[in-house]
């Protein structure tokens, strides 16, 4: 997976989940999680939504019985 490939990618799309992005890079959403870090440290991309919170809770309504709610969504930040 390509560093440059995740930035192209969000940078055109603005906004992508996280399987967008993986489907998109050839890679695991894991992989692409942790290479999106890189860009949350730079203050080039900021997670909007989705995913669980610290405590692992997705949306605390116990309804779904254990699904991981919304999936995580990242959006590029322009300088």
């Amino acid at each position: 997976m390509s560093l440059i490939a995740l930035k192209t990618c969000l940078q055109q799309r603005r906004q992508a989940t996280l399987s967008e992005l993986a489907l998109h890079v050839g890679s695991s959403t894991d992989a692409v999680r942790d290479a999106l870090q890189i860009w949350v440290g730079k203050g080039r991309v900021r997670r909007i939504g989705g995913g669980s919170d610290a405590a692992g809770k997705a949306c605390g309504s116990g309804g779904c019985k254990g699904c991981h709610g919304p999936e995580e969504t990242y959006e590029w930040v322009d300088p």
